[in-house]
């Protein structure tokens, strides 16, 4: 009997340790870093109110005047840029903490035709 309950012992212990292994190990994979950048257009230009997004997933922020942003991200996360009239950007965070990111301009319509 006293054997028995060492054992359950032993393996509740082993079992708890594991478990902290793993959580150990996901909390290490998902670090985050903070990164900065700033938006600007092909004239050199600051963006100020383009929106910067990690995606797939709801952390974004605009950028301000000077077309400067911060963001929360991990190194596989994927940073996407866009701004009305321009064409989005897309990158891979990677090692990088610092972007400086120049957009260019989209499609731009000749003519708007409204019926009524």
């Amino acid at each position: 009997m006293e054997l028995n309950l060492v054992q359950r012992m032993m393996k509740n212990k082993l079992f708890l340790f594991l478990l902290g292994c793993l959580f150990s190990f996901c909390s290490l994979t998902a670090q985050t870093t903070k990164i900065t950048g700033v938006v600007k257009d092909d004239k050199g230009e600051p963006l100020p109110g383009a929106t910067a997004q990690i995606v797939g997933s709801t952390k974004g922020t605009i950028t301000d005047v000077d077309g400067n942003f911060t963001l929360e991200a991990a190194p596989t996360d994927v940073l996407k840029v866009t701004f009305v009239g321009f064409d989005p950007y897309r990158t891979k965070i990677g090692a990088a903490t610092a972007f400086e990111i120049t957009l260019s301009t989209g499609n731009v319509l000749d003519e708007v035709v409204v019926s009524g």
